[in-house]
């Protein structure tokens, strides 16, 4: 798994914990939401999560991870793509990604999502240990 801020992926318990002790994963909400993403097979067997964060009444931002040994089978594109189908519903009119720049597999998979890069380039810093990485802006108009 490759996502912003972790250097190492977690353990397969690591998700599932954080998930059990702090999110209501019911309600699409004008505040954070973390979502679990899970086989349709096998809800226990976990895929990867998505971030929902409403940024304002027409703009949210997303952003997923999906565990390596799921990557390329199309969880991630049907996760977004349905994510995108929810912010929509609920009003929402544009969904903002940031991208690491040197993540070009989670780029293309935005792409082929309908996402384009808006040029805008973003910087974090990360805490521990002490580094900057490079975000990319995507933006998509539902």
């Amino acid at each position: 798994m490759f996502w912003t801020g972790h250097l190492l992926p977690p353990s397969k318990n690591q998700p599932l914990d954080f998930f059990q002790k702090s999110i209501d994963p019911h309600e699409l909400a004008d505040k954070r939401t973390i979502f679990m993403i899970c086989k349709e097979a096998d809800p226990t067997d976990t895929v990867g999560y998505m971030y929902f964060d409403p940024i304002d009444r027409e703009r949210a931002e997303i952003s997923i991870a999906v565990l390596g040994r799921f990557s390329g089978h199309g969880y991630g594109k049907e996760a977004i793509l349905e994510i995108c189908r929810v912010i929509k519903e609920r009003g929402w009119q544009t969904v903002l990604a940031l991208i690491r720049e040197d993540n070009k597999r989670s780029q293309n998979l935005f792409n082929r999502c309908g996402f384009a890069p808006t040029g805008k380039i973003t910087t974090r810093q990360i805490d521990i240990p002490p580094y900057e990485i490079v975000m990319k802006e995507y933006c998509k108009y539902l």
